[in-house]
């Protein structure tokens, strides 16, 4: 079995953030996508979740980081 990464992403724009990764490269995966959510592919097993902020929200009960004021992460 092939592992996989998925990285949930809240996003105050979800179509807008969408067309950005695209025009990075990043392929939309429609099986993982709705109006609040888009799954882009990059490469075979990488997968963006670009999540409206509701939607990000269901999957824990912490608010989102104000990353006007905090670091969220810091990924390589």
């Amino acid at each position: 079995m092939e592992k996989q990464v998925f990285i949930n992403l809240p996003v105050k724009d979800v179509n807008r953030s969408m067309t950005f990764y695209h025009a990075l490269g990043f392929i939309l995966n429609p099986d993982f996508s709705d109006e609040q959510g888009k799954c882009m592919k990059w490469g075979e097993n990488i997968f963006l979740m670009l999540l409206s902020p509701a939607k990000f929200s269901s999957f824990s009960n912490k608010p989102i980081a104000d990353t006007k004021s905090f670091i969220a992460g810091l990924y390589s």
